[in-house]
């Protein structure tokens, strides 16, 4: 597997406006703040632009895809005219508005950021190169996830995005096989956690596709928040959690994640995953049984995940 490790003007930008507009439930709030502390308060222009950004994202939503609208930003090619095609003239002619809008505002943010992305995009280079590594968590995905290896030119293009403070995220896109980290204001010292979150990300796009997906698919039938809630949590427990351990020196966290457990649970979580790695058991329906015994231990006011 090679890793083409990409710092982008035109990405950060996107994810900058994308999730100052709070358009989907991933938008990480924090990042706002401290980017509207850093380089001064939104306008009320700028809020209605951001008001109707969220608008036009929300018209083609990831769960109903038909396109890669994110994808044009990513890409090293004109997004403005390669998005054309896709979206209503009106939407189209209001994007290019929103982002000159911005301009000035990111590009202060941005030169602030620059220097560390670019750090951070020398230093995974180097620490995601070991081979070794790769075969054996190759190995230990393989088979709980019962599929094979991904093939040696398997291609993931990872992009380095700006943060805040105390923050680091990620994520993934199975058709374009791209993942993004957002790491500009963390120390370099994380480097193990940027890992196991790059291998978390890996998960979804090459390794839980096929097995795990279907399993997901034909225990919960129409029930997509579960199906993406149990995802989430069994890939956690693997990175950053037992393998990010066992690779990478991950600190142990209080959760597996926050947004779904507690503590209890997430010990509980962690411990039915080692038993299926120590016995080199792929996942099934007991496995996802059990994740759902767990949930269930909720208050009932704390069950809607």
């Amino acid at each position: 597997m090679k890793f083409l490790i990409n710092v982008s003007h035109l990405a950060n930008f996107y994810f900058f406006i994308q999730n100052l507009s709070e358009w989907h439930f991933s938008n990480i709030k924090p990042y706002n703040v401290f980017w509207e502390k850093t380089i001064g308060p939104f306008s009320e222009e700028e809020k209605e632009a951001l008001s109707r950004f969220k608008t036009i994202r929300q018209n083609y939503p990831y769960e109903n895809k038909t396109f890669d609208f994110d994808g044009f930003f990513y890409s090293q090619n004109d997004w403005f005219f390669g998005i054309k095609k896709h979206i209503k003239k009106s939407e189209y002619v209001d994007l290019n508005d929103i982002f000159h809008l911005f301009c000035n505002k990111f590009d202060k943010l941005y030169s602030l950021e620059k220097e560390s992305l670019y750090k951070w995009q020398e230093c995974l280079v180097d620490y995601l190169k070991d081979i070794n590594d790769q075969q054996k968590i190759f190995e230990e995905l393989s088979i709980i996830y019962s599929v094979i290896s991904p093939p040696k030119n398997f291609r993931v293009n990872l992009y380095v995005l700006i943060s805040a403070p105390g923050g680091m995220g990620g994520s993934a896109d199975d058709e374009s096989k791209r993942i993004t980290l957002e790491v500009s204001r963390s120390s370099l010292q994380n480097l193990p956690q940027a890992a196991g979150n790059i291998w978390h990300e890996i998960i979804h796009i090459y390794f839980d596709k096929k097995h795990f997906r279907k399993l997901l698919n034909d225990y919960f039938g129409d029930d997509a928040e579960m199906i993406r809630v149990v995802n989430e949590l069994t890939a956690a427990a693997l990175f950053p959690g037992i393998l990010g351990r066992k690779f990478f020196n991950n600190p142990k966290k209080e959760t597996i994640y926050y947004r779904y457990v507690n503590k209890e649970q997430s010990e509980e979580i962690l411990s039915l995953m080692q038993t299926y790695l120590y016995g080199r058991k792929p996942l099934d329906d007991i496995y996802i049984q059990r994740i759902c015994e767990v949930l269930n231990k909720k208050a009932p006011h704390t069950v809607s995940v």
